[in-house]
């Protein structure tokens, strides 16, 4: 939908961003208060992104794509970390963003370089390869970040200890107060990373199949997903979510036998009869290459044992 379909007071509103970024984002390296560009630039570009929905993408995108491409390399890495930043801290906005992301990239200037980024031959990247290789940085510290508040967090639900002290000092209604506002803490830091954990697989999967991402962090994700002898319920959503989504993709004859392993590990967490509805759909994936029915897979684990 182009920028003529939209609402007049949000067409009147971009354009009153826009010229704030034409203004203040382009000229000299620094404002009159001595700040850098790099550093104006978080609340202008969080201000478009504030207003980006599926009815303000394409006005939203051109306009970010135009800013963005006055700026240098440096910037653009900027842009693509609060882009992503957006779409892990708000579920409903990771498929806006991923749009947003390819569209950059087809977008950005091929004359765009940050003479730190360079390739295996020394050379400078730019343009398109130039976002991908942030992109593919991004994702990177998003999924160590993640991971590791993931558990931390689990610790800290089976955990009593740090408190256990603080709660004998009080009275029985004060600890009863304190143990249930501990409990709600802790359940709600839990639940934030299982969700972004979940936006995070949506994403880099659907990064995977633009072909913006390359497979090596998917694979990272598959080997924490898949690590644990008990995966919880929510990991192994999000198994189910990367499998339905680029499993086909992944499984080709290069990866055959890391993908061996993945199913065989699937095959084993079957004879969990708690999270084995979840799994159905993700064997379904490999159904037309090796698997014939479920049986097989655990067979063929039992033999492989």
């Amino acid at each position: 939908m182009g920028s003529s379909q939209l609402p007049a007071s949000h067409t009147a509103k971009c354009a009153a961003t826009s010229s704030f970024l034409d203004s203040n984002g382009s000229g000299s390296a620094e404002d009159s208060n001595g700040l850098s560009s790099l550093e104006l630039l978080d609340p202008r570009v969080k201000d478009l992104l504030s207003e980006l929905t599926t009815e303000t993408l394409e006005s939203i995108s051109d306009q970010v794509i135009e800013w963005m491409n006055k700026k240098d390399g440096k910037t653009l890495g900027r842009v693509v970390h609060l882009v992503l930043e957006r779409a892990i801290d708000d579920m409903t906005s990771f498929e806006m963003c991923v749009q947003l992301c390819y569209r950059m990239m087809k977008g950005v200037s091929e004359d765009m370089e940050d003479h730190q980024v360079r390739d295996e031959e020394g050379e400078p990247v730019s343009g398109g390869q130039l976002f991908k290789r942030f992109l593919s940085l991004k994702c990177q510290d998003l999924f160590q970040r993640i991971w590791m508040q993931k558990e931390v967090t689990a610790v800290a639900v089976t955990s009593n200890n740090a408190e256990d002290e603080i709660v004998e000092a009080l009275s029985k209604k004060e600890k009863k107060k304190k143990n249930a506002r501990v409990r709600m803490e802790r359940f709600s830091a839990a639940q934030k990373a299982n969700q972004q954990n979940l936006a995070f697989v949506k994403m880099i999967s659907e990064f995977f199949r633009l072909e913006m991402l390359t497979e090596h962090i998917l694979h990272e994700q598959l080997k924490k997903l898949l690590g644990n002898v008990k995966p919880p319920t929510e990991d192994v959503e999000n198994l189910r979510v990367m499998f339905t989504r680029v499993g086909f993709l992944l499984d080709t004859p290069k990866a055959r036998a890391r993908m061996d392993v993945y199913f065989q590990r699937i095959g084993e967490l079957t004879k969990n009869r708690k999270i084995k509805s979840h799994l159905r759909s993700i064997l379904e994936v490999r159904r037309p290459f090796r698997i014939s029915s479920l049986a097989d897979v655990v067979v063929g684990c039992h033999q492989a044992a």
